[in-house]
């Protein structure tokens, strides 16, 4: 497995998943959420932060296409469990 595999193959199941550190999905929802939205105004309403912060601490964090794999993590997973 590679040193930073994709969260969907490491979490097929329950006791597979490393342990969260804290904050770590609101980190990662405002890492992976401006690709998509283009918008830091629209980040920090949802994410309930500035836009200044979303801006200088999130902005080009992820690719759109890492993104999109991010927030499809769910979907990823239900499959891996039907195979």
């Amino acid at each position: 497995m590679p040193a930073n595999p994709p969260i969907q193959t490491m979490c097929v199941n329950s006791e597979d998943c490393p342990p969260f550190t804290r904050n770590v999905l609101r980190h990662s929802f405002l890492s992976y959420s401006p690709p998509i939205v283009k918008s830091a105004d629209q980040v920090a309403l949802e994410a309930g932060n500035s836009p200044a912060i979303v801006f200088k601490h999130y902005r080009e964090l992820a690719t759109e296409t890492e993104a999109t794999e991010w927030f499809n993590i769910f979907r990823s997973v239900d499959a891996a469990k039907r195979a």
